[in-house]
């Protein structure tokens, strides 16, 4: 759950674990993380992009069809600092629901959720864009000084 949008799986369950410990959330549900160490650094929240299974450490939003799913992922996400993680005893961090169900969000018009979904999501798209630019930089300025200092050190076999 690094990206906003889950568009593919890192790993795979067979159908008979649907069930039996995991779930399926549809493509177009936001996914939240409320139990493991990550939260204590930040708390995952996206969109599935695709159908996707989950375990109990996710809880999955399937979103009314009057609201934007970005506009809503966008809100939680700015929710984000206010969201108090609880210590499991174990090293993980936990959200209780209760505490994300008593969040009151404000929807205004679909038309407005869409514009400022619109305009959040082409910022994302530009910061991605830019740290793709970024990394590649990096990695060319890499090239560039273990051509301009090469090691002399010889090492013998």
């Amino acid at each position: 759950m690094y990206e906003l949008v889950v568009q593919r799986a890192d790993h795979y369950v067979t159908p008979l674990a649907i069930g039996n410990g995991t779930r399926i959330a549809k493509k177009g549900s936001i996914l939240i993380l409320v139990r493991g160490s990550m939260l204590f650094k930040r708390v995952p929240i996206c969109v599935a992009g695709i159908d996707v299974t989950f375990n109990q450490d996710v809880k999955a939003l399937d979103i009314d069809v009057s609201i934007n799913t970005y506009f809503l992922l966008y809100q939680l996400s700015a929710f984000q600092s206010r969201i108090p993680i609880n210590e499991t005893g174990i090293g993980a961090g936990k959200i209780e629901l209760d505490h994300l169900k008593g969040f009151e969000l404000a929807f205004p018009v679909a038309s407005e959720q869409q514009s400022i979904a619109t305009c959040l999501s082409s910022l994302d798209a530009l910061i991605t864009a830019e740290t793709q630019k970024y990394e590649t930089l990096k990695t060319h300025k890499k090239g560039l000084m273990q051509q301009l200092f090469p090691s002399t050190v010889e090492y013998e076999p």
